[in-house]
């Protein structure tokens, strides 16, 4: 009915072609350990590790420039600082978690989207680093 609205026959519509399936249920677990181990590598490489990190950086930035400006003892801040950079490591986390486990990409694009996943933190720390100064200012 779908088709006939669009006044499209079903010759009309071409089927993508379906991936060949492995030919034994071996093969098939050969190639998804293949995969998930691939994955596990790259999402403990550097590249993942370096984007957690940075994640957590830009968590911490405002809260660094917030205790500029307020009087805070040494052992509160550091313990502040800590919460909220282990909350932002645990973001990063979950974001390249999310982008190494994605199994219907190939590790090339999962690697290029961790690229493009450190291209864009670094204008976003910076914004948030210079907004977060902006507004606590300093003593």
């Amino acid at each position: 009915r779908v088709l006939a609205m669009q006044g499209l026959k079903d010759a009309d519509v071409f089927v993508a072609p379906q991936r060949n399936p492995p030919n034994t249920p071996d093969e098939a677990r050969e190639q998804v350990a293949t995969q998930t181990q691939s994955a596990r590598e790259l999402w403990r490489g550097g590249l993942a590790t370096t984007c957690k990190l940075f994640v957590a950086l830009t968590f911490m930035a405002p809260v660094q420039n917030l205790l500029k400006s307020v009087m805070l003892g040494a052992l509160w801040a550091g313990l502040l600082i800590l919460i909220v950079g282990y909350g932002g490591y645990r973001v990063g986390h979950v974001v390249t978690r999310n982008i190494c486990a994605d199994s219907e990409v190939s590790l090339k694009v999962k690697k290029k989207r961790l690229w493009i996943l450190f291209a864009v933190l670094w204008p976003i720390y910076f914004l948030v680093y210079v907004i977060s100064h902006a507004a606590f200012g300093s003593r």
